[in-house]
C-alpha cells in the first residue's frame, strides 16, 4: 500500500519566514543599430490556449496538446514563464484570458504572449473572427448557441486595449478574419532596431484568413519555432521582431503549400502601434525543436527542411488491486493485484490516468516530462479533505484532513508585489497525498503529549496555537505522536513536519493568488499587524496576541490559519527554489537554517 505521510504544521511565533515563486526571463535589454542599449522586459509571460477535444459538432484536433507542449518548450527556453488552458469551454476560455490579463497584464514592464490553438470562425463576410471553445456548436446549425459559447477577435481587441503592459502579441494558429485584420499592415522589409521599438505596441498574427482551413497538424506552429529560434531574423541583429515573425510566417506558411494565407497586424491606435515585440535569440540547449520530420501531409516539394516534432516521455502505473487502467479516457487494459504497466511514447504534457477495481476508482492527473520515466501507484485510500480522528489521551482529540496528490506553481511571479527574489516559480508535482493536521497545533494538544507547554502567550488559552517550539522540539512532537497514535494510523503511515512544497500545495489550495483569500489580505481575514494590511485591503486592528485555532475562514482543502497566527516549521533545510520542473521535492539535504512558513 503506498505509505502515507501524516503532516502536522507546528508553530511558533518569531523568525523569518519564506514566501512563495518566478521562472521567466526577469530582465530583456536590446542593442540599437546606433549602439544605444534600451531595456525592455522585466518579465515574460506567455499564455498558451489548446482546444483539440472538441465535443457540439467541430471535429477534433488530436495534435494540437503535443504542438502547445512543443511551443511551451520553446517559449520557456526564451525566458518566457509559460500558462496553459487546455480544452477550455465557453466559460473558461474567457477566464483563461482574464486571469492572464488579471494577473501579469497591468506591470507595464512586462511582455505579453497568447498563442492559441484550435478552430477560428468568420461571419458577416468576414468582418467578424470568432475563437471556439470545446462547447460550441457548429454555427451553420445553431448559430445562437455558438454566438453565446464562443470569443469574439472584438473581445480580444478590447482586452488588448486594456492590457498595460508595453508589449503584447497574439498568435492564432486557426483560419478566421475580423476586425483585428484590418489594422496596420506589414511593411515591405524589416526596419532595423532602434528606440522606436520600446514603444507601446499590440501585434496579431493568424494561421489564416476568412474561409480558408487549417490543416489539422500545424505548420504554423513549428514554423513559429523555428522563427524565434532564429530563422526569422532577417536583419542578423541577434533579435526577431514581431514585425520579423509576421514576415516570415506568411513566406513560410506560404511556401507550404497547405492553402493558408497568415494574417498580420498592429492595432490602429497611435498609442499602440509603434513599438515592435521582440525576442532575444537564445541558445538552447535541450531538444532541438527545429530539427525533426516534415508534417506528413505535406508534398515531397515542400520537404526543404525539418519541422515539427512531438515530445515524448514514459508513464509506468502500477495498482494495489486487480482492475483496468485507462490513459484519458482511451482503451481500458487489465492490470493485476501489484502489476505495474508501462507506456513508452506518452506525448509530454498532463494526463488523466485512471484504476478501477470492483466498485472503487482512483483518478489522478499526471505530469509526463520529456525524456523522463514517471511512476504512479494508485491508492484506493482516502477521498481529499476527508478527515480523521486522533486521539492523544485525556480527552483531546488531533483532526487531520486527507490531502490528495496533484500539480501546482510553486513560488511567486515577478508581478506580485512585495516578494523576495528568491521565490522562484516552478512546476511541482507531488505524487503522493498526505494527511495534514487541520489546524495548528494547540498549546493543550503539546501539553497532553509532550508535558509542557512553553508558550509566551498561554493566556490565549489551551486552543491557542503552542509557540517558541523549536524545529527539534516539533520532531520529538512527531515522534510522540507516532508512539502514541499507533494502530489509529493508516498502516504504513509516519509522521513527519510537511516539506516545504507540502506545506504550500496544502496552503494554496488550488489558488493562484498571494494568499488563499485572494489578492488582499487583512486583520479581519488572518490574525497579524493589521496597521500593515496587504493588496490594497483596510487596516484593521493588531492583536499583539495569538488566538484560538480555526478562527478565520478555512480554505478549499478544509485547513485553518494557513496565514497568521504563528508561523509553522517545515521538514526542509532552506535553500534556493530549482528553476526546472519537479515531482515530490524535499530540499536541500543540508543547511544552516530549516524552513519557516506561514
Amino acid at each position: 500500500m503506498m505509505r502515507h505521510m501524516v503532516c502536522l504544521g507546528l508553530l511558533l511565533a518569531a523568525a523569518g519566514t519564506r514566501g512563495a515563486e518566478t521562472r521567466g526571463m526577469q530582465s530583456v535589454a536590446v542593442e540599437t543599430a546606433d549602439g544605444q542599449s534600451i531595456s525592455l522586459y522585466s518579465g515574460s509571460h506567455a499564455l498558451l490556449i489548446g482546444v483539440s477535444d472538441y465535443n457540439a459538432g467541430w471535429p477534433r484536433l488530436t495534435s494540437v496538446p503535443a504542438e502547445i507542449e512543443t511551443v511551451a518548450v520553446a517559449l520557456s527556453a526564451n525566458g518566457f514563464l509559460v500558462r496553459k488552458v487546455m480544452n477550455p469551454d465557453g466559460r473558461a476560455l474567457e477566464k483563461g484570458f482574464k486571469d492572464f490579463i488579471d494577473d501579469f497584464g497591468y506591470d507595464q514592464g512586462n511582455r505579453l504572449l497568447i498563442f492559441y490553438s484550435g478552430h477560428g470562425w468568420s461571419r458577416r463576410d468576414g468582418e467578424q473572427g470568432y475563437l471556439v471553445p470545446v462547447d460550441a456548436p457548429d454555427p451553420t446549425k445553431d448559430e445562437k448557441g455558438f454566438l453565446r459559447k464562443s470569443v469574439t477577435m472584438a473581445q480580444i481587441l478590447t482586452w488588448s486595449k486594456e492590457i498595460e503592459a508595453r508589449h503584447a502579441l497574439f498568435l492564432f494558429d486557426s483560419c478566421f478574419s475580423g476586425t483585428i485584420f484590418t489594422t496596420k499592415a506589414l511593411p515591405a522589409q524589416p526596419p532595423q532596431i532602434s528606440a522606436m521599438i520600446a514603444k507601446p505596441v499590440r501585434e496579431y498574427i493568424a494561421a489564416g484568413g476568412a474561409g480558408e482551413q487549417v490543416p489539422s497538424k500545424s505548420v504554423f506552429t513549428p514554423c513559429f519555432i523555428r522563427a524565434i529560434q532564429g530563422d526569422a531574423d532577417y536583419t542578423k541583429d541577434g533579435y526577431v521582431t514581431g514585425t520579423e515573425l509576421g514576415m516570415y510566417l506568411r513566406d513560410k506558411v506560404l511556401y507550404y503549400n497547405t492553402g493558408q494565407t497568415p494574417q498580420y497586424g498592429k492595432i490602429r491606435d497611435p498609442d499602440l502601434d509603434q513599438g515592435d515585440f521582440v525576442f532575444k535569440i537564445v541558445s538552447y540547449t535541450g531538444t532541438d525543436l527545429s530539427t525533426s520530420k516534415l508534417p506528413e501531409f505535406l508534398p515531397p516539394s515542400a520537404a526543404s527542411g525539418p519541422l515539427a516534432i512531438t515530445l515524448t516521455g514514459t508513464l509506468v502505473v502500477k495498482s494495489p488491486a486487480a482492475g483496468t487502467v485507462s490513459i484519458d479516457g482511451g482503451q481500458v487494459y487489465k492490470i493485476a493485484e501489484g502489476q505495474a504497466l508501462k507506456w513508452e511514447a506518452v506525448t509530454v504534457g498532463r494526463h488523466s490516468v485512471r484504476v478501477v477495481s470492483g466498485d472503487k476508482t482512483w483518478e489522478q492527473v499526471v505530469q509526463v516530462r520529456e525524456g523522463k520515466a514517471l511512476e504512479i501507484a494508485a491508492t484506493f485510500g482516502p477521498k481529499a479533505g476527508e478527515p480523521l480522528t486522533l486521539d492523544l489521551g485525556g480527552g483531546v482529540n488531533l483532526e487531520l484532513v486527507w490531502i490528495a496528490p496533484g500539480e501546482f506553481d510553486m513560488g511567486s511571479p515577478a508581478s506580485e508585489r512585495e516578494r523576495d527574489s528568491d521565490e522562484v516559480q516552478h512546476s511541482v508535482t507531488l505524487t503522493k497525498g498526505f494527511w495534514m493536521g487541520k489546524t495548528e497545533v494547540t498549546q493543550r494538544q503539546y501539553q497532553q503529549l509532550v508535558g509542557s507547554n512553553p508558550s509566551y502567550f498561554q493566556n490565549a488559552g489551551g486552543d491557542a496555537p503552542v509557540e517558541h517550539v523549536s524545529w527539534d522540539d516539533a520532531k520529538a512532537f512527531c515522534a510522540k505522536m507516532a508512539q502514541i497514535c499507533t494502530g489509529q494510523l493508516p498502516a504504513g503511515s509516519r509522521v513527519a513536519l510537511p516539506t516545504e512544497a507540502q506545506w504550500e500545495y496544502a496552503c494554496r489550495a488550488g489558488t493562484r493568488t498571494p494568499f488563499h483569500y485572494g489578492t488582499q489580505l487583512d486583520s479581519a481575514k488572518a490574525n497579524f499587524n493589521g496597521n500593515y494590511p496587504y493588496g490594497g485591503a483596510a487596516k484593521g486592528v493588531y492583536r499583539k496576541t495569538t488566538v484560538p485555532v480555526g478562527s478565520y475562514a478555512a480554505n478549499a482543502f478544509g485547513l485553518y490559519d494557513m496565514h497568521g497566527n504563528v508561523l509553522e516549521w517545515c521538514e526542509d533545510w532552506s535553500g534556493d527554489y530549482p528553476a526546472a520542473a519537479v515531482s515530490d521535492p524535499t530540499g536541500p539535504s543540508s543547511g544552516s537554517a530549516r524552513v519557516l512558513r506561514g
